[in-house]
């Protein structure tokens, strides 16, 4: 049986992340352990966490990071630690969300079934709309960027078309799969440049690969802080034989704003206000591009940089309420050609660019980019 180590990070969430915990402790798969990552929390969490854990059944292991180091960081520091200790899956569930009992299993079942198949992610619905589902698989291409198939799909209504029917499909080959649930093989950290534990055998597959595509990345890229650092990861799996699986029946609830009905960027402009979100957002497409993306891709982003900045000009100096979020998508262009990447820097809206660390803006990100 394979053994799973699951990551959850918080940043002053404690509760919703207690609130998960206890609904982990009714999976039905059981060779399981926990590790939370505190991501420099300002509040009672650590303090919470302490007295809580001791209480769970399942073995929590509780790491403190002295600052908030965004979600690629923070959930690089559990990956690591899981793999020392062994671990043959890896899964990252943000920590404002709820798992059915049958959740783990199924991932574990499909990967099993599955050699192909190196992330694989489950349904997830809205917490507050049960049967209307955030993410079914994510879509992506160069042209139009990602988004969440079934984006809004109420289960059970049958005017929902083609849509509904891939949604109910077993396993679904995707583009990618969300950092808000994503279960990872052990052998696509090592395939794409992390060390495999002492003492085990190197995969036949692994010889085959070039050291330069073992050295790709080996974990989540830190560079994005927030949106794209799961489709990045997915595209840099792909690239080495791996498939992103989505599994219909492992199904999870996710505490997002039911607003964020409206598209899939408004729940993250919610949560941490429109100029951070729109920095992120057009700063690190540029970065996924430079990363994963084919020659002609790479050469037309800058006239695309070029177009974008003209328009954010003519609303900087007529439209005075779109002035903020202008600004920073402009600066968020500058910043990546100056080649400043992590957290956005020196600004107002760092401070509430942090708040949206616990659950990795996971209501947007990506989506519509």
């Amino acid at each position: 049986m394979p053994r799973v180590f699951i990551i959850i990070l918080n940043w002053n969430g404690s509760k919703d992340t207690i609130e998960c915990l206890n609904s982990l402790e009714a999976l039905d798969f059981r060779n399981f352990e926990i590790i939370l990552v505190d991501n420099g929390s300002t509040d009672d969490s650590i303090s919470n966490f302490k007295i809580q854990i001791p209480n769970f059944k399942n073995k929590v292991i509780l790491i403190e990071n002295k600052e908030n180091l965004g979600f690629p960081a923070g959930n690089n520091v559990g990956i690591r630690c899981a793999l020392n200790y062994g671990a043959d899956y890896i899964l990252l569930l943000n920590s404002d969300t709820v798992v059915d009992s049958q959740f783990l299993k199924e991932l574990v079942v499909a990967a099993k079934n599955n050699q192909q198949a190196g992330i694989l992610g489950p349904k997830i619905y809205f917490f507050d709309a049960p049967k209307t589902i955030w993410f079914a698989g994510g879509k992506f291409n160069w042209f139009q960027g990602s988004s969440h198939i079934g984006f809004g799909v109420r289960e059970n209504h049958t005017n929902e078309g083609a849509n509904l029917m891939r949604i109910k499909r077993e396993y679904t080959n995707v583009d990618f799969i969300t950092g808000c649930a994503m279960l990872v093989k052990k052998e696509v950290f090592a395939a794409l440049g992390e060390p495999r534990p002492t003492g085990r055998a190197a995969p036949k597959w692994r010889a085959s690969l070039s050291g330069a595509e073992r050295e790709k990345i080996g974990l989540l890229d830190e560079r994005f802080f927030l949106y794209y650092e799961d489709t990045d990861f997915c595209l840099k799996a792909k690239k080495a034989g791996f498939k992103s699986v989505f599994v219909p029946r492992a199904k999870i609830w996710h505490k997002i704003p039911l607003k964020s009905l409206k598209t899939e960027l408004s729940g993250a402009v919610d949560k941490i206000g429109a100029p951070p979100v729109y920095y992120y957002h057009h700063r690190n497409v540029l970065l996924l591009i430079q990363n994963n993306g084919p020659w002609f891709i790479k050469t037309a982003k800058h006239f695309w940089v070029f177009w974008k900045l003209i328009k954010q000009g003519i609303k900087i100096i007529f439209f005075p309420e779109k002035r903020a979020s202008s600004l920073a998508i402009a600066r968020g262009f500058f910043d990546y050609y100056r080649g400043h990447f992590g957290q956005i820097r020196n600004s107002k809206s760092e401070i509430s660019a942090r708040r949206c660390y616990a659950s990795n803006v996971a209501d947007g990100r990506n989506k519509s980019q």
